[in-house]
């Protein structure tokens, strides 16, 4: 019996659960995991949180008019991301201190 590609499938969906986007704000900064990375942006570099009119995603802002696409904060979850992207401002404002 020849196994399918299902399970091949499966295996890689199931990976994709552990590289959920996530936004984490704390002592060294702010930390970013998108779909395949996570990196750590110090509270030196943050210029800010923003959401573009337009952008699918919410923005880490930083120097120079870079900015890096906050996958956990989406456009299509509404007033959910309204409320993530100002909790995200509070802490930092905490942080920045």
């Amino acid at each position: 019996m020849r196994a399918g590609n299902g399970g091949l499938a499966a295996l890689a969906g199931g990976a994709l659960l552990f590289a959920r986007p996530r936004l984490r704000l704390g002592p060294d900064g702010v930390t970013v995991r998108n779909l395949l990375n996570e990196n750590t942006y110090p509270w030196d570099i943050v210029e800010g949180f923003s959401f573009p009119e337009g952008a699918q995603f919410a923005h880490l802002e930083l120097p120079r008019d870079e900015f890096v696409a906050i996958w956990a904060i989406q456009a299509r979850d509404g007033e959910l991301a309204v409320q993530s992207l100002d909790r995200a401002r509070e802490v930092a404002a905490v942080y920045q201190r």
